[in-house]
């Protein structure tokens, strides 16, 4: 899940700091950044335990697996 993690973190904060989302960068302090960013870690610790008790590895690792075994 560390690539899912990975990816969905930098996904989600982009969209959620930058311009092109919701663009809370320029309006958000210290204090609620962190706050944002504590409830994406608890989200993203809620949402891989749902997922690893249903599959072995996480659906970003599952693609790089595919993608890495095409060409052996």
């Amino acid at each position: 899940m560390s690539l899912t993690n990975y990816m969905m973190q930098s996904l989600l904060g982009a969209f959620i700091f930058y311009g092109f989302g919701l663009g809370m960068a320029t309006c958000c302090g210290a204090v609620s950044s962190l706050l944002i960013a504590l409830v994406l870690f608890i989200f993203q610790i809620l949402f891989s335990r749902w997922w690893l008790k249903h599959h072995g590895y996480g659906p970003l690792e599952k693609v790089w697996r595919m993608a890495t075994w095409i060409y052996s």
